[in-house]
C-alpha cells in the first residue's frame, strides 16, 4: 500500500492474507472477501501517493525484508498482546485488532456493512472450532 508505517488496518489485512488460514475462514463467516476488505481499508486509508498525486508503483517500495516500518501505537499494542497470547496466530491477531471499540478498524467494518460485535462473534466462533 506504500505507507510509511504499519497500522491495525495493515495487521487486519495480514491476518487474512493466506487463503487457507483461519483468518480467511473469518472472511467467509462475515461474508466478505479479501478484495472487498482491502477496498474498504483503502477507502479509509488511501494508498500512499507520490509527488503530483501519482501512486507509487509497488516495485518502487522496498520489500518488507529490506526495511522495518514503524508501527502506530495501537498496532504496537496489538503485537504486544499477541506475544503474550497463550495461542498466538491469525485469530489472536484478529481478536486484538478488533478489540478497540472505535477507530479505523470499526470504520472499515462499517464500510462493508458489518458491526464490530458481529466481527468479534465470528472470531470467537472460529476459535472454538
Amino acid at each position: 500500500m506504500g505507507h510509511e508505517y504499519v497500522s491495525t488496518l495493515h495487521l487486519m489485512l495480514a491476518s487474512v492474507a493466506d487463503g487457507r488460514s483461519r483468518g480467511a475462514r473469518w472472511l467467509k463467516c462475515i461474508r466478505t472477501s479479501r478484495e472487498r476488505l482491502r477496498a474498504a481499508v483503502e477507502s479509509v486509508m488511501p494508498p500512499c501517493v507520490g509527488r503530483g498525486g501519482s501512486r507509487i508503483p509497488a516495485r518502487v517500495v522496498a520489500p518488507a525484508a529490506a526495511r522495518m516500518l514503524p508501527m502506530s501505537p495501537l498496532a504496537r499494542n496489538v503485537v504486544d498482546a499477541i506475544r503474550q497470547s497463550p495461542e498466538p496466530g491469525d485469530l489472536a491477531l484478529l481478536s486484538s485488532v478488533l478489540a478497540p471499540s472505535e477507530g479505523n478498524v470499526a470504520n472499515v467494518l462499517e464500510e462493508i456493512g458489518l458491526s464490530l460485535k458481529t466481527a468479534r462473534t465470528a472470531v470467537r466462533k472460529l476459535a472454538q472450532v
